[in-house]
């Protein structure tokens, strides 16, 4: 009977090397067939972003498709794909991801920035607004009457409107205006007080062993915050200086003063996604820094090119970042790979074969080396206890 509608999907990519390629916008035709639904694909756009595309919506006001990327734009497209024009994120000089859009009435797209805004294009008047929020803004959903919603790391969900007669009493905008600005002053002015207080004391450093070579540690002395670094060879804590203001990349975790702290969202199995935080200082190798990442999180190693190139991209010059023969601007924190459209009837398995190995340039920590073993032996006692194991 033809075709009875229309799907369109949009997907991350795959890692080739240092590069994340085939991001790929793809259209679907709808067709019943035996009872059931057949899909054909009619139309493909690559690579038209120079990043992952994270977010796609349809605006049934213009029939337009939209998709919003790492490369922190968004691109409005015809039904066929293909890019009608580009809206860029508005800011001075800065790229990051968009995670997720909408289209409201009367022109307008809105998009999540992970930098922590929401982003609003009038299509009309050529204007754009930045609506800052405490952190980062992971998704974006219209509303009737013209309203759209925000959910934001800081674990809020705000709505938002553009008529007058319903906005929310202004002691609470005020509230959330003050909270977006103290966020952006924290990320400027160093540790407050309160957070110098929870530092490890100075005078106690003996007590706190340091994992490796060159790490920074923030402690207390004399309640100021100052940095010091690991010294594998003295088995010391060196004293670096005090810490002041920071770049707005910069953070802790855990307790550990990085130059820079991005967030970064990894897939998990059956579904869903957890968000982790990656800490970088300048000058340091991306690729190394991803590495450890991996390993501390016990990652697929595949994510190593992806994590460095998402680290290379977000620090920048301003990082100092050797560039590792890196040319291309794709960048990546690990998302969905593409799904091949191949059709072969050869079994296919979730877990093998395993196609990469996993190296130790300066051996492993107990508790990880006793995971690996204990997973291992693991699978050989439920290989050898049952002659009919089935892997997927």
């Amino acid at each position: 009977h033809g075709s009875i509608g229309r799907v369109a999907t949009a997907s991350a990519g795959i890692a080739q090397g240092n590069r994340i390629v085939d991001h790929k916008v793809r259209i679907w035709h709808i067709s019943p067939s035996a009872g059931s639904y057949q899909a054909k694909l009619a139309h493909t756009v690559a690579n038209d972003h120079s990043g992952p595309i994270r977010g796609i919506a349809f605006d049934p006001h213009t029939n337009h498709l939209l998709t919003c990327s790492n490369d922190a734009t968004v691109k409005i497209r015809d039904l066929q794909g293909n890019c009608l024009t580009t809206l860029n994120y508005p800011s001075d000089g800065s790229e990051p991801m968009l995670l997720s859009l909408t289209t409201l009435r009367n022109a307008k797209v809105v998009a999540a920035a992970e930098d922590g805004h929401a982003v609003v294009w009038d299509l009309v008047h050529h204007t754009h607004r930045l609506i800052p929020h405490p952190s980062t803004v992971w998704t974006v959903l219209a509303l009737p009457k013209g309203d759209f919603a925000t959910a934001c790391h800081d674990g809020y969900t705000r709505t938002f409107t553009l008529d007058a007669t319903r906005t929310a009493p202004t002691q609470q905008i005020q509230q959330f205006q003050k909270a977006s600005a103290d966020s952006k002053a924290k990320s400027n002015s160093g540790p407050t007080p309160e957070e110098i207080a929870k530092l490890p004391k100075w005078e106690m450093n003996a007590l706190t062993q340091g994992r490796s070579e060159g790490q920074v540690q923030i402690f207390n002395k004399n309640n100021k915050a100052v940095a010091a670094q690991w010294s594998d060879v003295s088995k010391t804590w060196i004293e670096v200086g005090e810490v002041m203001g920071t770049n707005q990349n910069a953070g802790q975790i855990d307790g550990v003063s990085y130059d820079h702290v991005f967030p970064i969202e990894i897939d998990v199995p059956g579904g869903g996604v957890t968000s982790l935080q990656i800490g970088y200082n300048n000058g340091e190798n991306p690729f190394v820094v991803a590495q450890k990442f991996i390993d501390d999180h016990m990652l697929d190693q595949n994510y190593l090119s992806e994590i460095a190139d998402y680290i290379q991209k977000r620090a920048g010059a301003d990082g100092n970042t050797p560039t590792l023969g890196m040319t291309d601007a794709a960048t990546a924190a690990p998302t969905p790979m593409d799904i091949s459209t191949n059709t072969s009837t050869t079994p296919t398995y979730q877990h093998l074969p395993f196609t990469t190995y996993r190296s130790f340039e300066n051996g492993t920590e107990p508790k990880v080396f006793n995971k690996i073993i204990n997973k291992c032996c693991e699978f050989y006692d439920q290989e050898t206890s049952s002659t009919s194991t089935t892997i997927t």
